[in-house]
């Protein structure tokens, strides 16, 4: 688990789970350029312009914080640097690896999310797990992962819930 790990855990969960995250710094920055073209197109809505403008700075900078912080906690954890082994089998999830995090997961008690580049694993609310495809051995694609949940564990192949 490197900084590169940690970024496209990041990138994945704002752009496919998170519900607000993924569209903020557009939003921002599309309330940054209404704002600014108020002020030279229509300098009558100087007041509303310079609103629209700080409003958008605001939400720029909310949302850099919330990145850099989230960032700045996954790498000082102990985790950073660390490997992680997880085995999914007879209905179970497995982490293996580090030794004092060993534990077993039942799938039917943990939400899969599939996303572009990986899955996240959801056993509570509050936590998750971003397993890549690209650190499945052997390596998988989007494809065969959405075979293997289906398959395995009866899931509908664009989200988190099991089949009925």
């Amino acid at each position: 688990m490197d900084a590169q790990y940690f970024r496209e855990d990041l990138s994945e969960w704002t752009s496919y789970v998170s519900k607000g995250r993924r569209f903020e710094p557009y939003l921002s920055e599309l309330l940054l350029l209404f704002g600014i073209a108020l002020l030279i197109f229509l300098p009558d809505y100087r007041f509303t312009g310079i609103a629209a403008v700080l409003f958008g700075l605001y939400g720029v900078i909310v949302y850099h914080r919330f990145k850099h912080r989230w960032m700045r906690d996954r790498l000082g954890s102990k985790t950073f640097g660390k490997s992680m082994v997880i085995e999914f089998k007879h209905g179970e999830i497995h982490i293996l690896e580090p030794e004092d995090d060993r534990v077993s997961i039942p799938v039917t008690r943990v939400r899969i999310i599939v996303s572009k580049k990986g899955y996240f694993i959801c056993p509570k609310e509050s936590l998750h797990l971003y397993v890549p495809f690209s650190s499945f051995s052997p390596p998988i694609s989007r494809d065969e992962a959405l075979a293997f949940i289906q398959a395995s564990h009866g899931m509908h192949p664009g989200g988190s819930e099991p089949h009925p």
